[in-house]
């Protein structure tokens, strides 16, 4: 029965302010009154599966906050030439405390970040996240809080109004939040501060199960505690109800008897609820999160209810399922893959691509991931194109920007601090949320058919490959084919020995022995192509610290010298923007190869030395 009364209540403030900030997040202004106190709300809302749900970012702020706000956007948009330039400014309040406004680049555009801190002995410290939003709203929130100056400068009425009220309302638990709830595909996370509980599904021999675990923080990390509680879809509905009727305050103690003839006993006491198995005291969850911990369980309930095939459920309607998961505003599964995922590169264990309808899913072969929209796609293929192109050119590139949306920036590079050829594909969700995916350089074009396959897939026009792209590709040596398989054939002379040779990207060094009339005398020959070049044994080694020094010299930008080694001239030459060695011995054009490889070669002559 519904039932009505009559309350005082304070006169409404004036209506919630919205910012439209980018298609998944939003700023609201919710001016409030707490006591005799007028404050101002300042915080990021962001798309969740149930809709758009607070976020910790947030400014709270009275009459002076709210001045120093408007003061320090003010000057912050004059030192950054409207929010287009890095730019940090700190407002002094007084009182220990003090305003900090910065602008500071994402992508193509720049963001801007306001928060306060305290000052705490000898140090200052951040008095909550702040809010982080685009540069380009600086101007519309400076311009919105000017219109609650007056509202808050007013002092609180003491006239109220009659307003009704219901009572008796059977009320939902909450939607959702970004800061106390993760629903994942396989396990609903409960982490309101400081508590955390996991909703995990367990496939075993009895069916279907939600495994509730409490976690406890051992210094800085969460460690999960050794028992769980197992629960089937039936157990779970009654542990739902059970926990309803001690939020409203009818009871404060349930006692459930589970499928497997075990006890599941809620107890409310002290300010916590305590979940106990068999006696055993499993779950501690404070009594002010009871609310958001039914949120948490009807989370799992509807993740299991979706695992569990129709046999399962047992002593359970069908229909009255459906109204319930309708009730509790259950989050649809998530999507299924379009294709069997594809695996990147030519060995197993590198990573796979799975295509779903609207997003593209990448996992190298760390386990790593990253998540591309569908959206974006084509231009992640034209930049990973530009990339493979430059990568003929130079040995490291990047980070280059590749797409840039509110929401999914992505930045390429080749090569990383610990790996020289790795590629590394970085996705950034917000200023402060990143993911990236590493493959091997050798993989790359591979990664960039893969994707192509994926717009195929989708019905998604591709973008015509670059003209570099195809070049560069061209260029890239062929597979050896496979060795043809032994045959018994007529005994042959013996070959004459094979020299030694040692591979240095397009040059090889090789150890010969040239036949004199007088004397036999060793020679180290170094072939590019057709140029071939020979450098005497006798004082090589004192040539090659020669070399190694020529090399500095055109590094500090010293050119022009040369070094001799019999016959042969060594010198080191600017072709456009890169250096080039040059080993002329005769008449025939010079033999040349890139600067930047000279370490690698003095390095290989030394080892052929040491192996004669």
């Amino acid at each position: 029965m519904l039932g009505l009364r009559s309350m005082q209540a304070p006169l409404s403030p004036p209506d919630v302010l919205t910012l439209g900030q980018d298609e998944e997040s939003e700023i609201r202004i919710q001016p409030a009154i707490q006591g005799d106190v007028r404050h101002l709300d300042i915080r990021i809302w962001r798309r969740t599966p149930s809709g758009l749900a607070p976020t910790r970012d947030a400014l709270v702020l009275d009459r002076s906050d709210l001045e120093a706000v408007r003061r320090g956007i003010g000057e912050l948009l004059e030192v950054s030439d409207g929010g287009k330039q890095v730019a940090r400014i700190v407002l002094d309040m007084g009182d220990s405390r003090r305003l900090r406004a910065e602008t500071e680049p994402f992508g193509t555009r720049y963001v801007a970040h306001l928060g306060f801190w305290q000052r705490s002995r000898d140090t200052w410290n951040a008095d909550g996240a702040g809010i982080v939003l685009g540069a380009d709203l600086l101007v519309p929130l400076q311009k919105a809080l000017r219109r609650f100056l007056r509202w808050l400068e007013m002092p609180v009425q003491d006239a109220t109004q009659e307003i009704p009220v219901v009572l008796d309302r059977p009320e939902s638990w909450p939607r959702p939040g970004a800061d106390w709830l993760t629903v994942e595909q396989r396990r609903v996370a409960f982490h309101p501060r400081g508590v955390r509980i996991t909703c995990a599904l367990r496939d075993g021999e009895q069916g279907h199960r939600i495994s509730l675990r409490q976690w406890r923080r051992e210094d800085s990390i969460w460690v999960p505690e050794e028992i769980a509680i197992e629960l089937a879809l039936a157990d779970l509905d009654t542990a739902l109800a059970a926990l309803r009727s001690i939020v409203t305050g009818d009871r404060d103690e349930e006692r459930l008897t589970l499928a497997d003839d075990s006890f599941l006993t809620l107890r409310l006491a002290d300010g916590a609820l305590t979940v106990l198995h068999d006696g055993q005291p499993r779950l501690s969850v404070p009594d002010s999160d009871l609310p958001r911990f039914g949120r948490a369980l009807a989370e799992g309930w509807a993740l299991l209810l979706r695992a569990v095939p129709r046999e399962e459920r047992a002593g359970m309607d069908d229909e009255a399922l459906l109204e319930a998961a309708e009730e509790e505003e259950v989050v649809l599964a998530p999507p299924e893959p379009l294709a069997p995922p594809v695996p990147i590169g030519r060995e197993p264990g590198h990573g796979e691509i799975t295509v779903f309808e609207e997003s593209i899913h990448i996992m190298d072969g760390n386990g790593h991931a990253i998540t591309l929209p569908a959206a974006v796609l084509d231009r992640v293929v034209r930049g990973l194109e530009d990339l493979y192109s430059l990568q003929r050119s130079q040995s490291r590139v990047g980070p280059m920007l590749i797409c840039d949306q509110p929401d999914c920036a992505v930045y390429g590079r080749i090569g990383t601090s610990t790996r020289p050829n790795a590629v590394e594909v970085r996705v950034w969700e917000s200023p402060r949320e990143s993911a990236a995916v590493t493959i091997d350089r050798s993989d790359l074009d591979a990664l960039i058919d893969a994707l192509r396959a994926s717009l195929r897939l989708l019905d998604l026009a591709e973008p015509e490959p670059s003209t570099a792209f195809l070049v560069a590709r061209s260029m890239q040596p062929e597979p050896e084919p496979e060795p043809e398989p032994e045959t018994e054939s007529i005994a042959e002379p013996p070959p004459e020995a094979v020299p030694a040779t040692v591979p240095l990207g397009d040059l090889v060094l090789e150890t010969v022995r040239l036949h004199l009339d007088v004397e036999e005398q060793q020679t180290l020959v170094v072939r590019h192509g057709e140029t071939v070049v020979r450098l005497p044994l006798p004082g090589l080694s004192g040539v090659l610290s020669d070399v190694r020094s020529l090399y500095y010299d055109a590094v500090r930008g010293r050119r022009g010298r040369t070094v001799q080694a019999g016959p042969t001239t060594i010198g080191i030459r600017n072709q456009g923007t890169t250096l080039m060695v040059d080993l002329q011995d005769g008449a025939d054009g010079p033999l040349s190869f890139r600067a930047s490889e000279v370490p690698a070669f003095l390095d290989a002559m030394r080892a052929a030395l040491d192996d004669i």
